[in-house]
């Protein structure tokens, strides 16, 4: 129910401070029996005034007055470096409860963008900086395709600087046209055969780190032979397998739908040598972060340099030389967009080549 100013009137003291609250106008109540107003902005109290001198419907506008002075940019911004803020619990918290990376992004911010942008000040971020951070990392002679990972970090901490009402205005962080025919990303042969020989062999191990490392060939040998995502692999249970019609359901996938999903004989047979997990998974490994942990010794090992995540384009491609139709690869590997499949085939110059003379 609404608020009067009978309602305030009404309002009784107790032996301890308490608040109400309604719609971003709170009410604190001292055991005194003192009343006053604040505004609840930008996750502070702002105060307005003290009942009776200010009545409920003056402190309602001056509420709202204030809103609009945040919302023109009148309002004093966060005094906040950006370190600040990041290290912030605001944003910590939403860091962790909405990013699966959450330690390697933090990880990499410490390693990169920090020791540039950590000392400016919050509200006083703007293209000049972000240009200079991007011109820095160019001298340091850092690819564009890393550099734009490293813009998408800032500019998920100032949209929510933003959203959480730390800054006034949204700041929009422009990244580098990427060349999509510069480099085409899919595993040659050689570099397929290193990371599954690599993933697979466990020569000069102990035993604890064996069975820390023995899923590894397992995920590997899923993303290129069945084209899943990393996410859902590493979620696989084995109530989720049909062993005799080798499928997979996978639940809740990136695109926000579920789908069943072929699996080759070679990784059903893997399947099946795994031994049973207490909670169900397939696959034995307690976080993302763990997994991108080996998945960086497998790289420093075999010398490939290319992502994980280029499995996904590797199994696409190849299924198109198989003569696959977009459908099936679509259906196979969740992309529900063609033109999104379309950017994770790359086929080779040769097999064009070869298709012609056929």
């Amino acid at each position: 129910m609404a608020w009067t100013q009978a309602t305030i009137n009404n309002l009784k003291p107790t032996d301890k401070n308490y608040k109400k609250q309604e719609d971003n106008l709170v009410v604190m109540i001292t055991p005194a029996g003192s009343i006053t107003y604040y505004a609840y902005i930008r996750r502070n109290l702002e105060y307005l005034g003290t009942h009776p001198e200010l009545t409920l419907r003056n402190a309602k506008k001056k509420k709202l007055d204030m809103f609009a002075d945040m919302y023109m940019g009148k309002h004093e911004e966060s005094k906040m470096t950006f370190e600040e803020f990041v290290f912030s619990n605001d944003f910590q918290e939403w860091s962790i409860g909405h990013r699966k990376t959450h330690v390697a992004r933090m990880n990499s911010m410490i390693a990169t963008i920090l020791p540039k942008l950590g000392k400016v000040k919050l509200a006083k971020i703007n293209k000049v900086d972000i240009n200079r951070y991007k011109n820095a990392r160019l001298k340091e002679g850092v690819k564009h395709s890393t550099i734009n990972r490293e813009l998408s970090d800032i500019s998920g901490v100032l949209t929510q600087a933003f959203e959480m009402e730390y800054i006034n205005l949204p700041i929009k962080v422009q990244k580098f046209p990427e060349d999509r025919g510069k480099e085409r990303r899919v595993l040659d042969d050689w570099e397929v055969k290193a990371l599954r020989d690599s993933a697979h062999s466990f020569e000069g191990l102990n035993t604890r780190q064996a069975k820390q490392k023995k899923h590894i060939g397992l995920v590997i040998d899923i993303a290129l032979w069945c084209g899943l995502r990393k996410g859902e692999i590493l979620k696989l249970k084995r109530e989720d397998i049909d062993f005799s019609k080798a499928t997979a359901k996978l639940i809740e996938t990136k695109n926000g739908s579920s789908r069943v999903v072929g699996l080759s004989p070679r990784v059903v047979e893997e399947m099946k040598k795994l031994p049973i997990n207490i909670d169900g998974r397939i696959i034995n490994c307690p976080s993302v972060d763990n997994f991108f942990h080996f998945y960086s010794q497998l790289q420093r090992w075999t010398g490939v340099k290319k992502s994980f995540h280029t499995t996904r384009h590797t199994f696409a491609t190849r299924c198109a030389m198989k003569g696959w139709s977009i459908a099936e690869i679509s259906a196979q590997g969740g992309w529900k967009n063609f033109s999104v499949l379309k950017r994770y085939t790359h086929l080779a110059p040769e097999y064009l080549a070869k298709k012609l003379g056929s």
